[in-house]
């Protein structure tokens, strides 16, 4: 060989080792940077995952609350209007007495007003005699 050959040879050689080394170095980091990416995307999906869960756990517990809410205000409204019903029987009951007792003394009254009348009806006055 000569050695202008062989100096070019080694050279290329040389560069072509260089330019594996590199290629190698660059596809390594290339893998480094997918498996980070890789990890962090299982991450945010493990994370989503669980904010989902986490989502739903919060709505249902806010629906059964929501339902307890809902029932312990009917309870109470329900007492109320039971005593108001109450009240208002007892209200009735002294409406319809106070109307019986005026029945009765507005009958006695016109009675003695009606006898009253008969007697004065029956005197003769002394202009008229």
């Amino acid at each position: 060989m000569r050695p202008s050959l062989c100096g070019s040879r080694t050279r290329k050689e040389a560069d072509t080792r260089w330019t594996f080394t590199a290629g190698r170095e660059q596809v390594e980091r290339i893998l480094e940077d997918a498996s980070r990416e890789r990890e962090q995307l299982i991450e945010q999906t493990d994370v989503l995952v669980a904010a989902r869960a986490r989502a739903a756990t919060a709505a249902s517990e806010a629906r059964a609350e929501s339902t307890r809410l809902l029932a312990d205000a009917d309870d109470y409204v329900d007492r109320k209007l039971a005593e108001f019903e109450v009240l208002l029987g007892q209200l009735a009951s002294q409406v319809n007495n106070g109307r019986l007792r005026l029945t009765v003394r507005r009958e006695a009254d016109l009675a003695r007003f009606q006898g009253t009348v008969l007697a004065e009806s029956e005197v003769v006055h002394p202009a008229f005699g």
